[in-house]
């Protein structure tokens, strides 16, 4: 399974009722809407965050023009590979703020496909669980390398 599209949904609607806190007016309220999409047909939902007066706009190009190129072509069922992909790439300048929400925003949707690969392979009647290598190495599955998350089937 690959990643094909990650698109960035920017949703707005102006309060009716703004309000004031240390930074100034807070007229609006913002997310964006992430959708990651993979060869398979299934598709993740997560959401990036935008608190206070920050726009969604900075979150959505961080998405567009860093982390989509990057991931595309990536295996989704290794959310945490890919979130310290992304977190490294842009260490020097996306610690906090809209950035890192970028990354949830990713990272949940990452998240959404794999319960939805457990959903699925459930429905057939067939056992799924996630192993984290750290503990299948030292249990009967053996030395696993390679990936981050692996979806066990045993029957």
């Amino acid at each position: 399974m690959k990643i094909t599209a990650i698109h960035a949904h920017v949703l707005r609607t102006s309060l009716a009722t703004p309000f004031a806190f240390s930074q100034g007016w807070v007229t609006e309220r913002a997310a964006v809407i992430v959708e990651v999409v993979t060869d398979s047909g299934l598709v993740g939902w997560g959401e990036a965050l935008c608190v206070g007066m920050q726009p969604p706009d900075i979150a959505a190009a961080a998405i567009r023009s860093v982390f989509a190129p990057l991931l595309i072509g990536c295996d989704p069922r290794e959310p945490e590979v890919l979130w310290h992909r992304m977190y490294n790439r842009t260490r020097d300048y996306g610690r906090k703020g809209a950035v890192s929400s970028g990354i949830s925003g990713i990272d949940i949707a990452l998240w959404d496909i794999a319960g939805k690969v457990a959903a699925t392979l459930a429905s057939t009647g067939t056992p799924a669980f996630f192993v984290h290598p750290a503990e299948a190495s030292h249990g009967d599955l053996g030395m696993i390398t390679g990936v981050d998350i692996l979806i066990a089937i045993s029957n």
